[in-house]
């Protein structure tokens, strides 16, 4: 049994596991690989084509508007001096 500050599991974790656990939430599990964005188009597709036909053409439209919102490079905002 794992005791840590009052809490008790009989979860059994690798020692690698442990030491994610102990990172956090907010810690970052990985990174974007280099073709997230098609690979999410091809994940939405999917899902579009389970909807009823009359529905699938705006569908179509709305995740083309957002994929090309994410294809723009976002740029780090600098404030101008005075």
């Amino acid at each position: 049994m794992v005791q840590e500050q009052g809490v008790y599991s009989n979860i059994k974790v690798t020692n690698q596991e442990y030491t994610l656990l102990e990172k956090g939430l907010k810690y970052n599990l990985g990174h974007k690989h280099k073709y997230w964005i098609r690979n999410l188009a091809l994940e939405a597709e999917s899902a579009i084509t389970l909807l009823p036909p009359e529905e699938q053409n705006y569908m179509h439209y709305q995740v083309a508007k957002h994929i090309k919102k994410l294809q723009i490079p976002h740029r780090i905002y600098t404030p101008k001096a005075f």
